[in-house]
């Protein structure tokens, strides 16, 4: 095949020309959705979207193909997308990383099989742990003291977990962190495999990666079994929009789509599948000059705010002493050398210049740069504006230490046998020495300080009410500090 051809078979959107053809036809809809190209739509959600949306919300009609079991256009996608990210196989999933991570749990272990994990997990793999019936190994991430933030695990902790429990299956690995921390995993990934243990990764927030040589290497590329990526999150796909790599003769993809189709919906989104499709192909033909541009606004943004008094940027020095660095299209900032907290700057940040970042912690913002941004761009501009302002704004005095973390608690059973168990709701005062049937997990992302099957204690209990009074809301714990608890322990 001439280069010219292979070209053009790679810049193809298979879905997307599907929906195209269907549509040119002129079809007289007698077949869900209900909508029927919009003629049944909401008035309000029609004025919203536009009609052109609904046109293309389709279901599995002929020539359209099943994401379940492809082998029309999205089969056609899903090769294409293998031969982008040099990948053995590659799933479109339309329930996000996490309908991704549960998959591959299900297919790859089964009840009391015992599974490597960092604590600082998303919940789905909690989820695949509660559904399996897996029995957790927890692995710290690493802390920095400096800015209050999980990390990740060191990668030889996995080593040293396989050392210690022999029996393991399965490793669970996260790469990126949500502030976008990143790390070498070859070598301990390697290991682990010459041990017989399969490795998967959360790379949600890493779909971007490998499409310019100045971004991190995606987890696949350096050896992992199988990595989920969200496409919604830095590629331009619709929310909900990921897929899957998996590697042959580590994965049984036929047990892998079984799994899959036990989780993910039997009406999946077909303009969501289109935009997964179209974000592969516009990342082939322009994705190193994207990121390029991305990649040079995030300097100089970086560079920019580092001259701000009192505002202080997260850079690779300040995570380099662990073997860490940071995703370069990531800007996490403080202010608490001003003594500001991180609410209130957010805060003044929606208010008084309609900038939206993506999370705060209570001590650190966060701001995601993606294909959309460029510099001297107007949201670029405005955030600039934002930032500078905080400069003339009078100091807020310090803040307030945040408790220490306590240590791992015991695990008294399984997450599953803890889910499943009878369970009551339970003052967080009295619930010492009892064992918690729920996550317990402070929101923005943190580390779970409870997870089923632990045993609460005291120190557990200070903790929470510690940061609870600091603001820091926790899911699992209602309004009135309730708890669910295994009953009966």
């Amino acid at each position: 095949m001439s280069l010219r051809r292979q070209d053009h078979r790679r810049a193809a959107v298979p879905i997307v020309e599907a929906v195209q053809r269907y549509l040119a036809s002129d079809p007289k809809r007698f077949h869900v959705p209900g909508h029927k190209g919009s003629l049944g739509a909401p008035p309000a959600v029609r004025e919203l979207l536009g009609a052109r949306v609904f046109d293309a919300d389709l279901t599995e009609l002929p020539g359209l193909d099943d994401l379940h079991e492809p082998s029309g256009p999205i089969r056609d996608a899903e090769a294409l997308l293998a031969e982008l990210k040099q990948a053995d196989h590659a799933l479109f999933l339309v329930g996000g990383s996490s309908a991704g991570l549960l998959g591959l749990m299900i297919a790859l272990v089964a009840p009391g099989d015992r599974v490597l994990v960092h604590r600082n997990c998303h919940r789905a793999v909690m989820a695949g742990l509660i559904l399996t019936g897996a029995n957790p190994v927890y692995l710290l991430p690493r802390c920095h003291q400096d800015w209050a933030m999980d990390l990740l695990v060191e990668p030889e902790e996995y080593v040293q977990a396989a050392e210690r429990y022999p029996d393991a299956r399965l490793a669970i690995m996260l790469h990126p962190s949500y502030y976008g921390v990143v790390c070498s995993l070859r070598d301990a990934i390697g290991k682990l495999r010459y041990r017989g243990v399969t490795v998967i990764v959360d790379e949600a927030h890493g779909a971007h990666f490998g499409f310019h040589p100045k971004l991190p290497q995606s987890a696949y590329t350096q050896g992992a079994d199988a990595v989920v990526q969200s496409a919604h999150k830095s590629l331009g796909a619709l929310t909900g929009g990921a897929w899957l790599l998996a590697r042959e003769g580590s994965v049984d993809v036929h047990r892998l789509r079984s799994a899959l189709r036990l989780i993910q919906t039997s009406s999946p989104s077909y303009p969501l599948l289109a935009s997964l499709d179209a974000a592969r192909a516009w990342a082939y033909a322009e994705g190193r000059e994207v990121w390029g541009r991305v990649l040079d606004c995030a300097r100089r943004l970086k560079d920019l705010l580092c001259g701000v008094k009192g505002l202080r940027v997260l850079r690779d020095e300040d995570v380099g002493r662990w073997g860490f660095s940071i995703d370069p299209t990531r800007l996490t900032f403080t202010l608490a050398p001003l003594g500001w907290d991180a609410r209130r700057v957010d805060e003044h940040l929606r208010t008084d210049f309609g900038v939206f970042v993506e999370m705060q912690d209570g001590r650190n913002l966060l701001c995601i740069l993606g294909p959309g941004d460029w510099w001297g761009s107007p949201s670029i501009s405005r955030l600039i504006e934002a930032l500078q302002s905080l400069a003339h704004c009078p100091q807020s005095g310090m803040l307030p230490d945040l408790p220490c973390a306590p240590p791992l608690p015991k695990q008294v059973l399984s997450p599953r046998e803890a889910y499943f168990a009878p369970s009551e709701r339970v003052p967080l005062a009295r619930a010492a020495g009892r064992v918690a049937a729920q996550l317990i997990t402070p929101y923005p992302p943190g580390t779970p300080v409870l997870c089923p099957g632990e045993e609460i204690t005291p120190q557990h209990i200070e903790y929470i009410q510690g940061m609870s009074a600091r603001g820091v809301r926790f899911v699992g714990l209602d309004e009135a500090s309730r708890l669910t608890v295994v009953a009966g322990t």
